[in-house]
């Protein structure tokens, strides 16, 4: 009786499953091609400063800030590496006068 029981469960279970999924299949959902096009107004108000990125800066500002940062972080891992590896200077090691 048990087993006759989940098998029942277990084939309502699955016929519910896949009716939803096809359902949802049907509807789908909707595009922004069933909206009218937003007014001047709602455009202005779902984006009330377009030419900035951050708080206080354009994109320009933003991509400068992120070339310096890049340019310096580059160059001072280069310096980094030179120094790790001592070789920002020459050895010490010989009597030939060296302005280090």
């Amino acid at each position: 009786m048990t087993n006759a029981r989940s098998s029942s469960f277990r084939r309502r279970l699955t016929v519910s499953l896949l009716a939803g999924l096809g359902l949802s299949l049907v509807v789908g959902c909707s595009s922004s091609q069933d909206r009218e096009p937003l007014t001047r107004h709602e455009q202005v108000l779902n984006n009330l400063t377009p030419e900035l990125k951050t708080l206080y800066e354009r994109d320009i500002d933003v991509a400068n800030i992120l070339a310096y940062t890049d340019n310096t972080n580059s160059r001072a891992m280069h310096g980094d590496l030179l120094r790790a590896f001592y070789r920002e200077r020459p050895s010490r090691l010989h009597n030939a006068p060296s302005p280090y």
